[in-house]
């Protein structure tokens, strides 16, 4: 059912409205004294405000009496007749009754009448601070015609009646003789209305068996004493005894109905749940009463309490829809136990909002101690009701009402909005059908509605749902079309029913906005090329000119002259004027244009770029500006892009050269010339014959200033040996980093002349210890042609008087040498005796090719050697001098120190047999286990030497007392030394001084057969210390030094480069060079 809204007046204004003083001089001024509420016969039970207040309310279903005064306060003595009319209206907005009377009343005289109405619908609202409000709206409006009442403000009152669900004081229900004394403790009575019902429980849920089945809820009948009404309910007995352990009782809010069926029977709630539990413990049909969820708004429920449970036992309200229970625990509050009662709300609103549940009082106890217990008094419920009818009111920003005033507009202008918030003042959610249009059929559809979650913004609109008491945003736009005349007309915006389609604006009228289109001039530029997403109208390089035809129409009511022109407006210095210039459809160059209405002209913008553009988009602005007395500047902006323009110039220093191939790196500058109209960096790369090796110096150039801006980049030519004699080309590349697409090259010719160059090695042979006096030695030195044509090189060579050198080169000259390739000089040296120190052999190599030419080309190397000891090694004798005067073997020692800081070295240790000691002893040698040895670094080790002398070396000395030194020889990788002890020989037939003739003639003859004798004996002895001096030590003694007999290891088979053949194997498997060319001779 579809019913109108009547507006909602606010109660409190009403209230307030004061009453005209009884000396007023109206004659006639009827006024709604009172509106008054009964129900049969008896005042209305109240609710206490907070504030002290109190608020009257009546429980659905029962018969509201709503008593009206009407009172004439003028002063008229003649009777005047008036109609009043008394309306019940829900807050939603729809009438629920109306009830006519009317007066006839004088001055001073009143009237008082009532009217019955039985409330259908639920509506009231408890705060959780415990203030009623809401109900159904109950006014009374007076109407005496037409100018008889002089003073309507008081012909009208409102006032609210909230309406509850249910109010039950709990005076009555259903129980048995719960302490057995033959009395039942409740009147059970036979009312059909609810009640309250008992039934005790075991912990599986199952009915307990007698006595306990009816459970230990009871009726408190002492009187006096009770919350509301006579009787309360509590879970112990009267005379204060404690309540039962280990119980699950309840108390059910039902009614006792006359079959199974437990249709309503006139309570309010409806049909209930037959419970068979409660049916058999009370032997007749006992219902559940069943609160359906989904039918209420809003809930909230009122009960008292008081008294205290002992520890694990409980009393809670309890609401149950199936399996899923909500309760509230009374126990968890602080309950009073003095006598006074505890006023509960429970506000049930989100308690099972879209189910059915029953309600009930639980009692829980376990087998511990127990108390008086909680005792439970009064069932208020107050709720509002979900209706099917509804009402919307909508308020919007913008609107003009009435047509007091309206919206002034002009063809093309701003359009009409509308932003409104249309309410849904019901309780259930709706849908609604908007559609909106103008008066004007001949009218584009230009109107808009926007509303949230739909994507549909035509002139008609289905909405998605409106929760009730809720909101919604609405958006109504209405454009202006072009050239419409001059005329008033109404924009109507219809609100209806999603279902039905009926209207639900008050009083079934459309929303009207007055709408007067005003003398205007205007036009509009439309573009034939409309780009998306940003995109340009025109790209266009520096200097170049471009078009965006378009077409003008004026979109005014009026005729109309227009001027032509346009400005860049990123750029104010650009003159428009020559930048910028218009033709018509024909191609005539025109700078203005006339028009009638609604006529439309074609045209062509020209567009130029400077030619110092930077790159970039560019907003210009297209005018078209009317004339007087038309002063609409109509306009578009249009995106005009300016392309990058690359344009790069590479400039090499040369563009044609000639470079040797010398090895000597040549640097080539090149610069680069940034001709284009923007900042760029650009990749270098360079192309060449790979023998060059020519690179950049960057891989990259930085930003070059655009419009001449340069920059210098280098080209690095290392010109290695053996590039070969002729013409190449380099080209070096430049790629934009901005756009890789583009690239510019500039090449040069660069040619290698024959070229003759020679390298000799440098060699440091210092990583072994040479000693002066050995056996020469062979070398290897390498000698390269660097240059790029065939060659063989003349050498000589640099060094002391003490160094000997030999070239193992027939008239030391090379073989020939291909280009890039090497040739190993065989060289053998040797250092005289006594050398000591660094020595240095330098060895020249002569190009022959070029000599001939009278060019000298050549290059030199230098061996380096350590002569003796180059410092590792520390050598002290540990005794001074050692005397020997009688036969027998001395120990001689020698402290050795490895001076390196790092290295560890073998050691080899010998004596110098080339000394005249050894012609004077029988035997000296260094201990076997002191031969060979590693020493670590500054590590100390004493080697031990052993001289044996015997009687004969004694006697046969030349003199009384000789001295001679013991040299030990100390070797190793990197150091070679010795170091001398010496020693004192005494003789042992020491000769006598003096003359003695005859001793002196029988000496010279002595000696004279001596001599003789010595003479074989020397030759002996030499012959002997030929072969000790070849071993370290007496002849079975083992030595650690080579042999040096090379006798049966040829030259060919040598291989080692520093042995004393030099390595000369790979000099015999060389092929022979080739002659040389007579040509490169004249060279």
């Amino acid at each position: 059912m579809l019913l109108l809204p009547m507006k909602p007046m606010a109660t409190e204004d009403l209230y307030d409205t004061p009453k005209l003083d009884a000396t007023a001089k109206a004659v006639t001024d009827f006024e709604v004294t009172s509106i008054e509420f009964t129900s049969a016969g008896t005042p209305l039970p109240s609710w206490e405000q907070p504030d002290g207040s109190s608020e009257e309310y009546i429980v659905k279903d029962q018969t509201l009496t709503i008593t009206v005064t009407i009172t004439q306060i003028g002063i008229g003595a003649q009777g005047q007749y008036a109609d009043y009319f008394v309306n019940v209206t829900h807050p939603v907005g729809i009438p629920l009754a109306e009830f006519v009377a009317n007066v006839t009343l004088t001055g001073g005289r009143a009237e008082e009448q009532s009217f019955n109405y039985v409330p259908n619908y639920t509506h009231s609202v408890l705060s959780d601070t415990g203030v009623l409000s809401g109900g159904l709206l109950v006014s009374v409006e007076i109407d005496s015609g037409v100018g008889i009442d002089e003073d309507p403000l008081n012909d009208v009152l409102v006032r609210e009646i909230p309406v509850a669900v249910m109010d039950d004081p709990m005076d009555e229900g259903w129980c048995s003789d719960v302490d057995g004394d033959g009395e039942l403790n409740c009147p059970n009575p036979p009312n059909v209305g609810l009640i309250w019902m008992t039934a005790g429980y075991d912990s599986d849920g199952t009915l307990s068996t007698d006595p306990d089945d009816a459970g230990h809820w009871r009726l408190d009948y002492s009187g006096g004493d009770s919350a509301i009404g006579v009787n309360h309910w509590r879970i112990s007995g009267n005379d204060q005894l404690d309540y039962a352990s280990g119980r699950i009782d309840r108390l059910h809010l039902g009614f006792r109905a006359a079959d199974s069926a437990c249709t309503d029977t006139g309570h309010g709630l409806g049909d209930g749940d037959l419970d068979t539990q409660i049916s058999t413990v009370h032997g007749t049909f006992m219902c559940g009463a069943v609160v359906k969820g989904y039918q209420y708004y809003s809930m909230q429920l009122v009960t008292h309490a008081r008294g205290e449970m002992g520890a694990g036992d409980s009393v809670s309200l309890q609401a149950v829809a199936g399996l899923n229970s909500q309760e509230l625990n009374f126990t968890n509050m602080t309950l009073p136990t003095n006598g006074s009662w505890e006023q509960i709300i429970w506000d049930m609103s989100d308690i099972h909002p879209r189910a059915e549940y029953r309600m009930s009082y639980v009692f829980r106890s376990d087998s511990t101690g127990a108390t008086t217990g909680i005792e439970v008094d009064g069932f208020l419920m107050f709720a509002i009701e979900k209706i099917p009818e509804y009402t919307i009111s909508v308020d919007c920003q913008g609107d003009y009402k009435e047509g007091i005033e309206a919206h002034a507009v002009i063809p093309v202008g701003d359009p009409i909005e509308l932003a409104c918030g249309i309410t849904n003042n019901g309780y259930v959610d709706i849908t609604l059908r908007i559609y909106s249009e103008v008066t004007n059929s001949s009218w584009p559809d230009l109107i808009r509605i926007d509303t949230p979650g739909t994507n549909d913004k035509d002139s008609f609109v289905l909405t998605k749902n409106i929760k009730a008491q809720t909101t919604m945003p609405a958006w109504f736009n209405l454009s202006i079309p072009p050239s419409v005349s001059v005329e008033s007309l109404e924009w109507h915006i219809h609100i209806n029913d999603g279902l039905t389609n009926a209207s639900k604006l008050e009083m079934g009228q459309p929303i009207i906005q007055y709408v007067d289109v005003q003398p205007s001039y205007s036009g509009f530029i439309d573009l034939e090329f409309n780009p998306s997403g940003g995109d340009p109208h025109l790209q266009l390089y520096p200097g170049d000119t471009g078009a965006t035809p378009l077409t003008f129409k004026n979109t005014g009511n009026q005729i109309g002259s227009w001027n032509l022109g346009g400005a860049f407006l990123d750029e104010p210095t650009w003159d428009p004027s020559v930048l910028i210039t218009w033709s018509n459809n024909l191609g005539e160059t025109v700078d203005e244009i006339y028009t009638s209405i609604g006529e439309e002209v074609e045209l062509v913008p020209h567009i130029t770029v400077p030619s110092d553009a930077n790159p970039g988009v560019y907003d210009l602005r297209l005018d078209v500006n009317g004339k007087a007395p038309n002063n609409f500047p109509a306009d578009r902006v249009i995106r005009v892009e300016v392309l990058n323009k690359l344009d790069l110039e590479i400039i090499p220093e040369f563009r044609e050269g000639q470079i040797p191939a010398d090895n000597v790196s040549r640097i080539i500058e090149l610069v680069l010339i940034n001709n284009g109209n923007s900042e760029e960096a650009f990749d270098l790369f360079v192309t060449a014959d790979p023998s060059l090796r020519a690179r950049l110096g960057t891989p990259s150039t930085l930003g070059i200033d655009p419009f001449g801006g340069d920059t210098t980049a280098l080209l690095l030519l290392p010109m290695p040996y053996g590039v070969e004699n002729e013409t190449y080309l380099l080209r070096i590349t430049a790629r934009s980093q901005s756009n890789p697409a583009y690239e510019v090259q500039s090449t040069i010719t660069l040619t290698v002349p024959s070229t003759q160059l020679v390298e000799v090695a440098e060699l440091d042979m210092s990583e072994e210890v040479y000693r002066g006096g050995d056996e020469p030695r062979t070398l290897r030195w390498e000698v390269w042609n660097r240059g790029n044509q065939m060659d063989r090189y003349r050498l000589t060579f640099d060094h002391l008087e003490d160094v000997n050198v030999i070239s193992g080169e027939e008239n030391d000259l090379t073989p020939w040498i291909p280009p890039g390739a090497s040739y190993n000089v065989t060289v053998s040296y040797s250092f005289d005796s006594g050398t000591f120190g660094e020595r240095t052999v330098s060895m020249e190599a002569s190009s022959d090719v070029a000599a001939q030419r009278n060019v000298v080309v050549s290059d030199s190397g230098a061996a380096v050697f350590d002569v003796g000891s180059v410092g590792w090694l520390q050598i002290f004798p540990e005794q001074a001098l050692t005397t020997i005067t009688e036969e027998g073997s001395y120990e001689l020692l020698f402290s050795i120190r490895n001076l390196h800081p790092s290295y560890e070295q073998l050691v080899r240790v010998d004596i110098d047999r080339q000394s005249d000691l050894f012609f004077n002893v029988f035997d000296a040698r260094v201990e076997t286990g002191d031969r060979d040895f590693v020493l670590g670094s500054d590590e100390l080790r004493v080697v031990k030497v052993t001289v044996i002398i015997n009687e004969a070396n004694l006697r046969n000395l030349e003199e009384n007392s000789m001295d001679f030194d013991l040299t030990l020889l100390v070797d190793t990788d990197i150091d070679k030394t010795s170091s001398g002890t010496p020693l004192r020989m005494i003789k042992s037939n020491p000769v006598q001084q003096g003359p003695d003739v005859e001793e002196i003639g029988l000496t010279v003859g002595n000696y004279a057969v001596i001599a003789a004798g010595l003479l074989g004996a020397l030759a002996i002895l030499f012959t002997a210390f030929r072969v000790f001096r070849g071993a370290s030590g007496p002849m079975e003694e083992y030595t650690n030094f080579d042999s040096g007999d090379y006798s049966s290891y040829l030259p060919i088979q040598d291989s080692v480069a520093n042995s004393a053949l030099g390595g000369a194997q790979s000099i015999f498997h060389q092929s022979p060079a080739p002659p040389p060319d007579p040509d490169d001779r004249d060279q």
